[in-house]
This record gives structure tokens, C-alpha cells and sequence, in this order.
């Protein structure tokens, strides 16, 4: 399904201008929260708003590297499938708590929504916190101006 712009805001229009591809698949809000409670996560305001405007995209935009495209999803499947050790222990470093949105780069690091509005990537390098807002977050990612600081 093609994008309709006006359903986004100025910064994630901004976002798609950077990227080489993006789609954002067909989904039914309802099921893909009933997808996560049967999975036992927690649904909530935060996580079903993001659910409501983000679900199933696909990002691929250019690297930092010389030929390198990497690519960040939020395909719903993915999201649920990330191991709840993993988030769990992501919890503990960033203080917050986290759900799984998505995946990210050829490492297949877990793209996380934090409580407090940051979007953060866990992988087997550690733990970052990208930007405040998956808009932002996706901003910085593309642009590379990002902190890229692990913890």
C-alpha cells in the first residue's frame, strides 16, 4: 500500500523524503493488539497509538557506509516475535519500560518503544536510545545524527 502523506506529520514526511523505499502494509489495529496480548504483552495507551499510525512499515534508506542500505521494520509478526528475555533486559538498562515495535539493520536488532516516548534499538552490541518519538527517532536514524552511545 502507498503511503498518503497527509496521514503523516511534517517530520515524518521529512523521514520518507530521506528513505530510497517505504511501504506501510495493510493491517486491522484491532488484531494487531489482540497479536500482543496473546503474546503477553501489556497493551496500552502509548502502544496501541503507535499501533494505530506505524504498524507494518518498511524503511530502507541509505547507510552511513558507501553502498550500504540498511533497513528498520515495523512489521507486526517481527515485533511479537522478539524473545521477552531480551526486552526484559533491556528494561533494566534503560529504567523504563519497553515493548517491541519492530527490527532494524542486517543485525536484526530489536526496535523498542520505551514508556517514556523514546524509541530505543537492543541488540547483541547493548542498548540505545535513538530519539523521543518514532517520527524523531526515524528523523535522526536517517539522517544519521543520532547518539549511537550504548548503555
Amino acid at each position: 500500500m502507498l503511503l498518503n502523506l497527509e496521514n503523516h506529520s511534517s517530520v515524518m514526511r521529512e523521514v520518507i523524503s530521506h528513505c530510497l523505499w517505504v511501504r506501510q502494509y495493510e493491517f486491522n489495529a484491532e488484531e494487531v493488539v489482540a497479536r500482543y496480548a496473546r503474546k503477553g504483552w501489556e497493551v496500552g495507551g502509548l502502544l496501541e497509538d503507535f499501533i494505530s499510525r506505524y504498524s507494518n512499515m518498511r524503511f530502507i534508506f541509505p547507510g552511513a557506509y558507501f553502498g550500504a542500505e540498511p533497513e528498520l521494520t515495523t512489521d507486526v509478526a517481527v515485533a511479537v516475535g522478539v524473545y521477552p528475555g531480551w526486552v526484559a533486559e533491556a528494561q533494566k538498562r534503560a529504567g523504563v519500560k519497553l515493548w517491541p515495535i519492530g527490527e532494524a539493520f542486517e543485525t536484526c536488532d530489536a526496535v523498542l518503544l520505551g514508556e517514556d516516548g523514546f524509541i530505543y534499538f537492543y541488540g547483541d552490541a547493548g542498548l540505545q536510545r535513538v530519539g523521543s518519538g518514532f517520527p524523531e527517532a526515524m528523523l535522526a536514524l536517517v539522517t544519521d545524527r543520532w547518539d549511537k552511545t550504548f548503555f
